[in-house]
């Protein structure tokens, strides 16, 4: 802020989808998305990937040891399966490399319908590992990083590549990046 004291700073929010409408339309110059989606046309730069979780009531989420440890996709076989519509194509691709079907229960457009879903104890949400620790703190819902390398998710920073970005802009980006 001391650097541009003349700055607007507004904060949309959405969904990835409704954010990347946003910026190619101009709206917005950047958005903080989260993988997967379609990046033509975009400058994206993501920050390290972190596991998909599943999230859920102690009596219904199968656990074996400690909570940290990853738990392998045969313990969801079964189990009322709540997941972000966008992650559908990743989930079926992993299920299918593990001999598995995949059989959900319920599948929302929000990761955090999907915890809602699990916090009133109909269903296993999967979701972030980020979105599950901040939903699950103070509640009774445990989480655990599923054990499937090809199960994550990326926040990511994206601009118009073919649009110029403010020195702000530029300043924002590089400090959520790192």
């Amino acid at each position: 802020c001391a650097q541009h004291p003349a700055l607007r700073f507004e904060v949309r929010e959405g969904n990835t989808y409704q954010l990347l409408d946003l910026l190619r339309a101009g709206a917005i110059e950047l958005a903080v998305l989260r993988t997967p989606f379609a990046d033509e046309g975009l400058t994206c730069h993501s920050l390290p990937p972190e596991p998909l979780c599943a999230v859920g009531l102690p009596g219904l989420l199968p656990l074996t040891g400690a909570a940290k440890q990853p738990l392998a996709l045969q313990a969801l076989a079964g189990l009322p399966l709540v997941y972000y519509r966008r992650f559908e194509l990743l989930l079926q691709g992993e299920f299918r490399r593990a001999g598995l079907p995949l059989q959900p229960f319920c599948v929302v457009d929000d990761a955090r319908t999907a915890l809602g879903w699990a916090a009133a104890g109909v269903g296993v949400a999967l979701v972030p590992q980020h979105a599950a620790a901040q939903f699950c703190k103070g509640t009774a819902l445990v989480l655990a990083p599923l054990g499937a390398a090809g199960l994550v998710a990326r926040v990511t920073i994206a601009a118009r590549r073919a649009a110029p970005q403010s020195s702000a802009a530029k300043a924002l980006a590089a400090g959520l990046c790192g």
